[in-house]
């Protein structure tokens, strides 16, 4: 499996731990809120193993960069679809800067 590919699947993992988290924040009940925090704990620690395959086959700064603007699109496409939030005009021109410096990145390294 490709390094790129896993960077951006446990990016996924761990987005879908934030929103474990927001969803146990605005949970109904104390149980129901624990269990949706555990599960986003349990979640973010299942990624560390595949961290360390990825670390040794990629430069922390890109995959930094690569981490940074997957999370931040699979941040902003699940705010909008799943909490119903929106995206302002400065957001989304941030959110074309950073692919474009993927594209910088991939093209020039």
């Amino acid at each position: 499996m490709s390094a790129y590919f896993l960077i951006v699947t446990l990016s996924a993992v761990g987005v879908l731990a934030d929103f474990l988290l927001k969803l146990s924040t605005n949970a109904s009940s104390r149980s129901t809120a624990w269990i949706l925090l555990i599960a986003g704990i349990v979640i973010y620690s299942s990624t560390a193993f595949g961290w360390l395959y990825v670390i040794r086959h990629v430069t922390l700064s890109t995959l930094g960069v690569w981490y940074a603007i997957s999370t931040i699109l699979f941040l902003s496409i699940g705010s909008v679809l799943f909490f119903k939030e929106g995206l302002a005009g400065r957001e989304i021109l941030g959110i074309l800067l950073a692919v474009i410096s993927l594209l910088l990145l991939s093209r020039f390294s």
